[in-house]
């Protein structure tokens, strides 16, 4: 699936197109797309499937992904995508260190209940950081009317 995230003054825009040329887009706010960076950072790191952009390749909307009726009836992997986001996010802003990731994602896992198998050593988390400081660093660098493109890994 080709992501596509264009940069505008005060809403960007998110436009996933699938091989078969259906697509999904939404506006998004001023720091979305940071976000949704760290999805796309994690769900083709781990293979994540049924995170955040695999659930718009399944059919379902940004509005409906941002419903908590919706999120309720969503596979596990989707809490696990948006746990791993946020503390990619964390980790990138300094608000935890490398040593932290694992213990805060191992906290958020007993919080919410989630039995999941990922193993995350320190590796990963240092290459995550290095994926995630990139893209961040390319959008960044982008002029207003400007786009990134991505490309997703659906194959289940």
């Amino acid at each position: 699936m080709e992501i596509k995230i264009f940069k505008r003054e005060k809403r960007n825009l998110l436009v996933c197109t699938k091989q078969d040329g259906s697509f999904e887009k939404s506006d998004l706010g001023p720091n979305t797309p940071i976000h949704d960076l760290a999805h796309f950072i994690v769900e083709s790191y781990f293979g994540l499937k049924q995170g955040f952009f695999g659930n718009i390749y399944q059919g379902y909307s940004v509005s409906e992904l941002s419903t908590k009726e919706i999120i309720r009836t969503l596979p596990i992997e989707s809490l696990v995508s948006e746990l791993l986001a946020r503390t990619l996010q964390s980790l990138w802003s300094g608000a935890c260190t490398d040593h932290e990731f694992q213990v805060l994602i191992q906290s958020e896992f007993r919080i919410y209940s989630i039995s999941y198998p990922l193993e995350i050593s320190n590796e990963d988390v240092w290459e995550l950081y290095l994926q995630y400081d990139d893209l961040v660093s390319r959008w960044n660098r982008l002029k207003e009317g400007d786009h990134i493109v991505l490309e997703f890994s659906v194959t289940v």
